[in-house]
């Protein structure tokens, strides 16, 4: 079995770090994670550096939030829809809430710390993405989203990507129609963003204006996440660790790079 540590930005503010984290909660596999740092990468120092997430397999790194959940899928069934069709949308979804909707992040910036009222008049770039956000939500839903409370019924990926967008939404006090509301209200429940909001509290103290030292300096202890079905989880047993919302059973597993692992899909 490899062994996974994420490397991660600001748990308040780096939303690529949060999907990731997401992705590898529903994924129930065990990994640990450690605060991005220069001399993390091996064989990638230098001018160039990628910017967190950084999922280190073994020592070898993929970085961006989609990579790693892409690498995941390969292990792990249920991170993308079994149907065909909604497969390919929601591969589509998932690339366009990863790095589409400019203007949306410009106006609203992530930061899970704080919240504001109702934006007022918004700029035409944003007003229009959060319109094509809601559309593809309601969409989704429509179409695939028989089976569960998420996009595709289950938690895939494309719900991973839309987390950070979601949060978004919430701090910056958007209007939200009837199905983008119930949706956003899906993402605030999963157990493992409470675990994210948690840890982005303690990392930054109780005042977010103090300067305070992070929650997992360089050098110090990784900090381990178990799957909920793991005694080794936090709380001390698998009763008391918080429980993503699918898969259940056994916890999956990652091979090694290099041993013959084939694509799902």
């Amino acid at each position: 079995m490899a062994t996974l540590v994420l490397l991660i930005g600001d748990r308040a503010t780096s939303e690529g770090s949060l999907a990731a984290y997401l992705a590898l909660r529903q994924a129930n596999v065990v990994f640990e994670i450690e605060r991005w740092r220069e001399g993390h990468l091996p064989g990638l120092d230098g001018p160039w550096l990628p910017e967190p997430p950084v999922l280190l397999v073994d020592q070898v790194p993929i970085w961006d939030s989609l990579a790693i959940g892409e690498f995941l899928a390969e292990h792990v069934p249920g991170l993308w829809p079994q149907d065909p069709r909604a497969r390919a949308v929601a591969r589509s979804v998932a690339h366009e809430a990863h790095a589409g909707f400019r203007g949306l992040r410009t106006f609203l910036p992530l930061d899970l710390l704080s919240s504001f009222g109702p934006p007022g008049r918004l700029p035409r770039s944003a007003e229009h993405d959060i319109d094509g956000v809601a559309c593809l939500w309601r969409s989704c839903r429509r179409e695939f989203g028989a089976g569960g409370p998420f996009l595709f019924g289950a938690f895939t990926l494309a719900d991973a990507m839309f987390a950070p967008i979601s949060l978004r939404l919430v701090t910056g006090g958007v209007p939200l129609d009837a199905v983008s509301r119930d949706y956003v209200a899906t993402i605030a429940a999963l157990p493992s963003l409470g675990e994210w909001v948690e840890a982005a509290r303690t990392e930054h103290g109780s005042l977010r204006e103090r300067a305070v030292p992070l929650a997992l300096e360089p050098g110090s202890p990784r900090q381990r996440v178990a799957p909920a079905s793991d005694p080794a989880a936090p709380g001390g047993s698998s009763t008391d660790a918080p429980k993503p919302p699918t898969p259940s059973g056994p916890s999956a597993t990652v091979k090694p790079i290099g041993t013959g692992t084939r694509r799902r899909h």
